[in-house]
């Protein structure tokens, strides 16, 4: 079971926009307690390598590189000696917040952000500017990292980085010029970020479509995970649609132990 995280905050900083992405550090803490407890806490890399008999096996994830997940989660990772993949925006490092949180849209009940808009940070927020949307600041946990603290909390860290596009937009909608752009630019910064990382590709907003896995293989990545599903099968995977199995910051212990409790395997 892949598990895909998006932030990790101190419990007592109140969390501001979309509604599921901020886990409070102590849920974390226990989250980890519990599959430490159940099962093997493996690296991407080894996600669709043959099982070695019924052994359940979870690979952590996280989205976007929150400032939060760097500080927090990182470190909490590290001491734990546990693995897991960081999938990075590099054109987004060090900005004020992403659009998703800091506008007030919510339940993303709108298209018009991922469809016309294609998921453009820019686009986006002139588009709600233009209706009268005011942007709120938001805590420093939930900012993106900057890239010189990213590249602290990496420093002997068992945390591989993963391409997360160049700076998010939905390449499911993007011309395959433009694709390619996001995914080599991002994959050229992976290279030269001095920091163990894998040719993986974590789909901005989880939009997938066969079109651009097949622009991130000839681009030079090895596979990429969507945004949903559930447990990776047994029966062949294809690489560049790999199901995740989301983690939002509302869900309880009882229904994180149902999620991780390999009673819906696929």
């Amino acid at each position: 079971l892949i598990l895909m995280y998006h932030n990790v905050i101190d419990q007592k900083e109140g969390a501001v926009g979309t509604p599921g992405a901020h886990l409070g550090l102590d849920d974390f803490r226990r989250q980890l307690d519990h599959l430490q407890s159940t099962g093997t806490i493996v690296p991407l890399a080894q996600a669709l390598d043959p099982p070695e008999g019924d052994a359940i096996r979870f690979v952590i994830t996280f989205d976007d590189a929150y400032r939060g997940a760097v500080r927090l989660a990182l470190p909490e990772l590290l001491e734990r000696g546990i693995p897991g993949t960081m999938f990075v925006p590099p054109g987004l490092l060090g900005s004020d917040g992403f659009w998703w949180d800091r506008l007030p849209l919510s339940g993303w009940e709108t298209p018009e952000p991922f469809g016309e808009l294609q998921g453009k940070g820019d686009a986006v927020r002139a588009w709600a500017r233009a209706r009268g949307m005011k942007e709120r600041d938001v805590p420093p946990d939930q900012k993106a990292s900057g890239e010189d603290e990213l590249r602290h909390h990496l420093s002997g860290s068992t945390i591989a980085l993963g391409c997360h596009s160049w700076d998010h937009p939905n390449l499911a909608s993007l011309p395959v010029a433009e694709v390619e752009e996001q995914l080599r630019r991002s994959l050229q910064w992976l290279r030269d970020s001095g920091s163990n990382w894998i040719p993986w590709v974590s789909y901005p907003y989880g939009l997938y479509s066969p079109g651009v896995g097949r622009i991130a293989a000839r681009v030079g990545l090895a596979g990429g995970v969507r945004a949903s599903g559930g447990w990776v099968s047994r029966s062949p995977v294809d690489t560049f649609d790999v199901p995740r199995a989301n983690v939002p910051a509302g869900l309880s212990m009882n229904g994180f132990r149902l999620l991780t409790s390999g009673l819906h395997r696929g």
